[in-house]
Parts: C-alpha cells; structure tokens; sequence
C-alpha cells in the first residue's frame, strides 16, 4: 500500500511536469516545477526509509534466529522471500534516483532559457553565476547520493550470495557458524539511511525559492 501511494506521487509528478513544460517562462511555473523536484526527493527519501528498515529488521531476525539454533531450512526459506523483495525494492530506489536526476534537469534548463531573455550582458552573467553556483551544489549532492545507491548494489550481491550460502547449509542440514555477512549487509543499510537523510536536507534547500 505504501508503494503504491509513492507510485501515485511519482505519476502525478510527472504528469504536472509535463503540462509545465509549455509555459515556463512565467515565475508560477518555475516554482511549480521546482515544488515537483522537492515531492520527488521526498517520495525517494521515503521509500530508502522503507528500504533500509525492511534491510534491518530480515538481517537482524536472521542473526537472532541463528543465534538461538533456530532452524536452518526456515531461515533459508525466510531469507529468499525477504531478499527477493528487497532486491526489488532496490531496483525502484534506483529509478527513482534516475526521475530526480532527469526532472532536475529540466530545473536547470529552465533557468538557463529564462537567463537566454536577458538582454544586459551584466545582468545576465550575474544571473548565469547564480545558476552555476546552485548547479554545481546539486551535482555534488546528486553524485553523492548516486555513490551510495550504486555502492548497495555490493551490498545486495553479498546478500544474494548469502541466500545460496544457506540454500546450500540447509540441504546439508548444517549449522551456520558465522553471521558476519549479515553484519556487514545490516552496516551498509546503515550508511544508506544516514547518506540519503543528508541528501533529502541538502538537496530539497536547493531548489527552494533562492533570494
């Protein structure tokens, strides 16, 4: 349900960006589309909460079941359900990071057709050193956040392997001795959370009204 309702943002998102397109010359439009910009970093700020939690809670009930003996076959069982949904889930943070990206360049266009109109050279660098500035703080933001979500995909490989490693221990009616993978997994999910919080901060400042 909360999947969808995210859906819903991203759909109607773009779908008022793409009526914006035609009139964005005027001060509403610019605005608007720069309000669209912040929904979108919003709907992506929710879903990594729901990502990094549903990442904490599979490898910590691993971890504990383990620890207590619990049956390895139905670790192994719970693990590939949850994985495969995280996985996924995976997959839609990193479309989503793609729609940021291409919705806020069409941010920056704008401002850079708007700065296109202004006739006194003057005023028209300052304006362009402006944008350039704000543009450059959003690449560095941007690129950090895309560091992270591609950096996960490590994390969602070693959890894809751990996956076979207890497919593999269950037929053998093993008992697994070490947890560690599922430590370094759950860290990992700890940096994204921390790394795209900061992100949603830093990038949302900038596409507010700039005086």
């Amino acid at each position: 349900m909360k999947y969808l309702k995210i859906t819903h943002i991203f759909i109607y998102v773009l779908t008022v960006t793409f009526f914006q397109c035609t009139q964005v010359k005027n001060v509403k439009s610019i605005i608007d589309l720069a309000t669209s910009v912040i929904e979108i970093i919003n709907a992506f700020s929710e879903s990594n909460v729901s990502f990094t939690n549903k990442v904490k809670e599979t490898t910590e009930l691993t971890s504990k079941t383990l620890n207590s003996g619990g049956d390895v076959k139905e670790v192994a069982i719970f693990w590939e359900k949850y994985w495969e949904e995280i996985t996924t889930d995976y997959g839609n943070l990193n479309n989503q990071l793609s729609v940021i990206k291409d919705e806020s360049l069409k941010y920056f266009a704008i401002l850079d057709e708007n700065n296109a109109l202004i006739v006194d050279a003057s005023l028209r660098q300052q304006d362009s050193l402006k944008t350039a500035q704000l543009r450059q703080r959003w690449d560095f933001e941007y690129q950090k956040a895309s560091n992270r979500i591609a950096e996960i995909g490590v994390m969602i490989t070693k959890g894809n392997d751990y996956n076979i490693i207890l497919r593999n221990t269950a037929g053998r009616a093993e008992i697994i001795q070490s947890i560690s993978a599922l430590n370094d997994i759950s860290y990992r999910a700890d940096l994204l959370a921390t790394d795209i919080r900061v992100f949603a901060i830093n990038a949302k400042a900038i596409f507010q009204p700039q005086i």
